[in-house]
């Protein structure tokens, strides 16, 4: 049996000519629950403008936000915890943030 072969197709160009770059669409991936309500609590502790309250930082699973880092005063620890109090899907919140003292 011959095989017979088919004529390639060639593109021809002009000269100069230069074919546009691919541009390849990446959806931004959904950000998960837990990242959501991380950034939502780091966002209400900023808008405080407490300085103390910058280096808190959260976590969040399964309805539960726990707080972690340290304040300088009572004060701060108990007033991150109000703000992220109010937040949706937050059932329990566990509050690890350390009081020291600053040095003098």
């Amino acid at each position: 049996m011959a095989s017979t072969q088919l004529p390639i197709a060639r593109r021809t160009e002009p000269p100069g000519f230069v074919l546009p770059p691919v541009v390849r669409w990446r959806l931004s991936p959904v950000p998960s629950k837990s990242a959501r309500m991380v950034a939502a609590a780091a966002g209400r502790l900023q808008a405080t403008g407490y300085q103390g309250l910058a280096e808190v930082t959260c976590e969040f699973h399964e309805g539960v936000l726990t707080l972690h880092g340290r304040v300088p005063t009572f004060y701060l620890k108990q007033v991150a915890q109000t703000v992220v109090r109010a937040l949706e899907d937050v059932t329990k919140i566990v509050n690890r943030i350390e009081v020291f003292a600053p040095p003098d």
